[in-house]
């Protein structure tokens, strides 16, 4: 939704109804507009009703004309200043703070919305009526318990320096905690106030809960802000049984000051960030930004203290003179319910906004790994918004305001003016500050940070300008603030110059990097394309090996299994066993026969011998015929005996042979 579409609201009927009705006399700083679930309110005094418009719904049906009005059923007894919704936009409080004009009323918002009702009567309830018009005490601040199981929890910080926790279903006081036991307000009119003297609590904000295990000893820290700058913490639970809660501190401050950082402190807030951080203004335009420090290392008799960070000057309202004097003004701060590391400080002369990089300092250095936490020198931003005050000399003429509400539907601020303008401010957070983007972008590389921090510094130093809404003036006092933003503009352009041109160098090189970075791109697009072609022809050779070894397997499977499955031979195997069996039957004979023959040689030479001797022994001469018969029988005996034995030889060297090749014809058979 864009902030075009949002600002068409200054259109719409209830604002004409209003511009009759609301009172432009009043120059205190109100805030009488709230905005929640797309739903807008506004309190008109003058009927005594709250008109609630449909912002979405409107915007997207282009209807001007259609509202709610909330007519309480129960009266109320004092002029209401400020609009509180609670967090589920169910209750709507009516607070009024100044003196003789203090109280409480809850309103009971509709659970559905219906365009056929132009008005409806809701249930009204007031709170503290015995302690605002009984005891005749003010109220100084009343918020929502963020930890409020209901929702249904207000605490409120009155005139006699205690804080209390209402339950607004039933407007039972649940607990509350006295901050001070000093004497009461003093009514003389010689006598100075406590209020002057800022020794009284005026403001108070909740922190975030420390992390515990059990959910019902959650104990929220509630930082009360004293008019003379100290800060107590009071820790206490939704229902606390403590007959006396007490209030801690003045917290010490780091680095300490004399003067306590301001002796006119104005308002407090805390963002729930981890470690806290805690924000506090003074009437005269500074705020301070501390971090929320709960270690018993730094200080021996307290573990609570407060760590200044920085100190921001505001310039409130244009100042006409030459010499630019403190001009006292109440600064109200309020949180951006959208960007975490935002809020905005709202006063008489209008709204600024407030960026600070230490939020996202600490969010990183909770996501980083290592353990020393670099030195912070950045300095938060500051945006004039809205200026609707002209400070001359000592005195500021202002337009007040009668109420600011954040839309998230355009990210933008609708501001109530006193008279009766309703104006649309679009908030655009910084870049390298936001907590929007921060959990996505914090992994990235952080190369062109340094460039946007460096155009970053140039444009804080010329802003755009706030959004001019003064109070009418003298021609003299409108001619110095033409001027004024003339000379403030020209410098403006001048920073948006040097920033064009170093964005127009930043974009010729990222340019040329860009085309270099084009051609890498077609040569390894190439490069890609025949890598893929190459694995496409190493796909398919692997394919063909590994269709072949799969075949192989499964060849070698058949065979193992064939193997296994089948132990019967074949007639041929059966044959060759045969033809086995008989040789070996073959060789044993043939063994039996040699070792027979050389029995009998072995007989037939003893027996030679034998023979030999007794024939040398008796002498007989056999005579030449026998003795050569002899020897001839002996000669063809010997001449067998070495035929048989070559034949044996023959034999077994035949046997091993034979052995080999029936061997080979049994595995060929297989």
């Amino acid at each position: 939704m864009s902030v075009i579409e949002v600002s068409n609201l200054c259109n719409h009927a209830f604002i004409n109804e209003l511009r009759d009705k609301i009172c432009a006399e009043s120059t205190k700083c109100m805030d009488v507009i709230a905005y929640s679930q797309d739903i807008l309110y506004i309190w008109n005094s003058f009927d005594a009703c709250a008109h609630a418009v449909n912002i979405k719904q409107s915007i997207r049906d282009s209807d001007l004309n259609t509202q709610l009005v909330l007519h309480p059923l129960q009266g109320i007894s004092f002029s209401p200043e400020r609009l509180l919704l609670n967090f589920s936009s169910t209750l709507l409080a009516l607070t009024a703070n100044s003196e003789g004009n203090s109280g409480i009323a809850i309103l009971d918002l509709p659970e559905r919305w219906s365009t056929i009702h132009k008005s409806l009567k809701v249930k009204c309830t007031n709170i503290g009526e015995r302690l605002f018009f009984g005891e005749q005490q003010t109220l100084r601040q009343a918020k929502w318990h963020p930890g409020s199981p209901s929702d249904s929890h207000l605490i409120v910080l009155t005139s006699d320096e205690c804080l209390r926790l209402f339950d607004v279903s039933n407007g039972e006081v649940l607990w509350k905690c006295i901050l001070s036991h000093k004497a009461k307000l003093s009514t003389h009119t010689n006598i100075p106030s406590k209020i002057s003297l800022g020794d009284t609590p005026i403001d108070f904000d909740v922190g975030p809960p420390p992390v515990v295990d059990d959910a019902s000893k959650i104990k929220w820290p509630i930082m009360v802000l004293w008019g003379n700058g100290d800060i107590y913490c009071v820790e206490t639970a939704i229902e606390d049984e403590r007959e006396r809660i007490p209030a801690q501190g003045p917290l010490r401050m780091f680095p300490s000051s004399d003067d306590n950082y301001g002796s006119d402190a104005s308002s407090i807030l805390v963002l729930h960030t981890l470690p806290p951080i805690v924000s506090f203004s003074t009437c005269v335009g500074t705020i301070y930004n501390c971090i929320y420090l709960n270690n018993d290392s730094l200080i021996s008799d307290s573990e609570k203290s407060l760590c200044v960070v920085e100190c921001i000057e505001l310039e409130v309202g244009i100042s006409l003179g030459d010499d630019e004097e403190l001009v006292s003004c109440p600064i109200h701060l309020m949180k951006n319910p959208v960007e975490k590391s935002m809020y905005f400080s709202v006063h008489k002369a209008g709204i600024h906004s407030i960026t600070l990089p230490l939020v996202t300092k600490l969010y990183e250095f909770l996501e980083s790994p290592e353990v020393d936490f670099s030195p912070y020198t950045s300095e938060s931003l500051v945006e004039y918004l809205l200026c609707t005050g002209v400070n001359k000399g000592s005195s500021l003429t202002a337009l007040p305001l009668l109420g600011c509400a954040f839309v998230d539907l355009s990210s933008s601020l609708l501001v109530l003016l006193n008279n009766q303008d309703l104006i649309n401010i679009k908030i655009t957070p910084h870049i390298l500050h936001s907590m929007q983007n921060l959990e996505t972008s914090i992994h990235h590389n952080h190369e062109d940070d340094g460039f946007l921090l460096h155009v970053q510094n140039i444009l804080k130093e010329h802003g755009p300008g706030p959004v001019m809404k003064l109070p009418d003036s003298n021609p003299k006092d409108i001619y110095n603030v033409i001027y004024k933003m003339k000379l403030q503009y020209k410098a403006t352009m001048e920073a948006h110059e040097k920033v064009a041109n170093k964005l127009e160098s930043k974009s010729t090189t990222l340019m040329a990097a860009l085309l270099q970075q084009q051609k890498d791109v077609i040569s390894l697009g190439e490069e890609k394309e025949k890598l893929f072609a190459g694995a496409i022809q190493i796909a398919q050779r692997y394919q063909e090996i590994n269709e072949k070894q799969m075949s192989l397997m499964c060849r070698m499977e058949n065979i193992m299994r064939n193997v296994c499955l089948d132990s019967r031979i074949t007639e041929k195997e059966r044959q060759a066993l045969a033809y086995l069996d008989d040789i070996q039957r073959k060789i044993s004979i043939y063994e039996d026969e040699i070792r027979r023959v050389r029995v009998g040689c072995k007989h037939q030479e003893s027996v030679l011998e034998e023979r030999v001797v007794n024939m040398t022994k008796k002498g007989i001469d056999l005579g030449n015929v026998r003795g050569k018969l002899i020897r001839k029988q002996l000669h063809n005996l010997t001449t067998k005996m070495s035929e048989v034995m070559r034949k044996i030889k023959e034999i077994e060297e035949a046997i091993p042979e034979i052995m080999l090749q029936s061997s080979l014809s049994f595995v060929r058979l297989n």
